[in-house]
């Protein structure tokens, strides 16, 4: 419980000190309505691909969600910054919810040296 709380709290500050500035400067929107569905999916996957990678490495979900979120708030600053690119809240919000489905997946499909140990639980 106490990982999840840091967790929280270190994500919480995280976009919190990247992101703020950029809205306050008018750099960001709320919802980039331009992006493609396949932007979205990328988001999905990449946030899903890092919750799951850092989860399987930690044995934590929140330190992968976590990640996620990390990934998700430095590339929407990347996008801040750049010319022609926008920054997008909808954009952070589909990383971090790729990893919020990605780490416990990678934990219940978690790989091992005779092949995958494949989770059951009847229980969410």
């Amino acid at each position: 419980m106490r990982a999840a709380r840091v967790a929280r709290a270190a994500l919480s500050a995280l976009a919190l000190l990247v992101l703020a500035p950029h809205a306050m400067a008018g750099r960001c929107v709320a919802l980039d309505r331009a992006s493609p569905p396949a932007d979205n999916w990328a988001h999905l996957a990449v946030g899903s691909a890092w919750g799951a990678a850092v989860a399987v490495a930690t044995g934590s979900t929140a330190y992968g969600i976590a990640a996620g979120a990390a990934v998700g708030a430095a590339k929407e600053a990347a996008d801040a910054a750049r010319p022609g690119h926008t920054c997008a809240l909808s954009d952070l919000l589909l990383t971090v919810a790729g990893a919020a489905i990605g780490a416990p997946a990678g934990l219940a499909i978690a790989p091992t040296r005779g092949g995958l140990a494949v989770t059951y639980t009847r229980s969410w």
